[in-house]
């Protein structure tokens, strides 16, 4: 019975102790296959944000339109709630 447990635990651990290290270095290549280093920035049509880039993502669209890479700013943001609605019809600031 304990020998079945023991070996039931050496499978499950096999993969945790001796594919990670393995598969890391393979999967770190691979992303860094994928980065092109020193490449020059190219201008474009526009700059787009998405809603989790926060305050540095605009502040790096500021930035790349202020040197001329783009001239138009895309922001992605989620819709308005019942209570933001509430806030637009008062006139407030959304």
């Amino acid at each position: 019975m304990w020998a079945l447990i023991l070996a039931a635990f050496a499978l499950a651990a096999f993969p945790i102790v001796f594919v990670r290290p393995l598969w890391e270095p393979v999967l770190r290549a691979a992303g860094w296959a994928l980065v092109i280093k020193n490449e020059p920035i190219a201008p474009a049509n526009f700059i787009v944000l998405s809603i989790d880039s926060d305050g540095a993502g605009a502040l790096e669209a500021a930035d790349l339109v202020q040197s001329g890479v783009a001239k138009r700013v895309a922001v992605f943001e989620d819709p308005p709630t019942g209570e933001d609605y509430e806030f637009i019809r008062r006139g407030l600031p959304y």
